[in-house]
């Protein structure tokens, strides 16, 4: 095969190439373009030939990061760690990823550019980058909620205990009095059974409209601290008790009755 045709080849090789394809002067100037190069920056032949290669890029910035220095040019691939913008003829900016490969002929050095629009890919990543954050965060939100359920658990839980402990002390102390024919004391731990069932079924009524109106706005409301306070003594009257723990004696006549409980318990 002559020159001739050798030339002829390596040039149906560059023109029919997907990849965009300059070849630029020492000067950095471009010698020539093929369709892919003019098809992607919206330019003609004529308009490419003998204008300086950074007419493709965006900003000077971006012409630096893309190109080798002329006076020492060099095999690289720029636009993997960093983003390099082409502009086209109507002012559209690319995202681009730019090799450039130096050869030297008789003729002079020369400098073989080729560009590949990555636009769509970016953005690609772009949105995979925003979706996996947006799990990330979901991630963490579960995690949180998690844990405060969990912390929600161990509180019912041990709110529940209580109740069903004096339930089942009381019961024992009501059978025993029985036996011994102390129908006062019977009579007394009945009540105390009675209302810490109906103590135990309120706080699981009150569970279920929390988990119910979870998700519904919040309603504020005010509460009597004293019968909160009562209320809790109350179901904590027998660990109270084994505890020989003391309270200031200026609550209602109710909790005069909670501290008989605690002493016949």
């Amino acid at each position: 095969m002559d020159i001739g045709a050798s030339y002829a080849w390596l040039q149906m090789l560059v023109d029919t190439s997907f990849a965009s394809r300059f070849l630029v002067s020492s000067e950095g100037k471009i010698i020539y373009s093929n369709p892919a190069a003019r098809a992607m920056f919206s330019h003609s032949e004529r308009e490419f030939e003998g204008k300086p290669i950074d007419m493709i890029f965006a900003t000077e910035s971006d012409h630096n990061l893309g190109m080798p220095p002329l006076n020492q040019p060099t095999r690289v691939m720029a636009g993997d760690h960093q983003e390099i913008r082409g502009r086209t003829k109507d002012g559209v900016e690319l995202i681009i990823r730019v090799g450039t490969t130096p050869f030297r002929t008789l003729g002079g050095t020369y400098l073989a550019v080729t560009c590949f629009d990555v636009t769509k890919y970016k953005e690609k990543e772009l949105e995979l980058l925003s979706r996996t954050a947006q799990l990330e965060a979901a991630n963490e939100r579960i995690e949180v909620a998690n844990k405060r359920i969990s912390e929600f658990a161990y509180l019912v839980s041990h709110d529940l205990q209580e109740p069903i402990r004096k339930v089942a002390s009381f019961s024992s102390l009501m059978k025993t009095a029985l036996a011994e024919g102390d129908m006062k004391t019977a009579l007394h731990a009945s009540d105390v059974v009675h209302a810490s069932a109906s103590r135990a079924r309120s706080l699981v009524t009150a569970l279920l409209d929390y988990c119910f109106d979870a998700a519904a706005a919040l309603n504020i409301e005010s509460i009597n601290v004293r019968d909160a306070v009562e209320h809790t003594i109350g179901d904590l009257s027998l660990l109270i008790n084994e505890a020989a723990a003391s309270r200031i004696p200026s609550f209602s006549d109710e909790a005069e009755g909670l501290r008989e409980s605690r002493i016949l318990a």
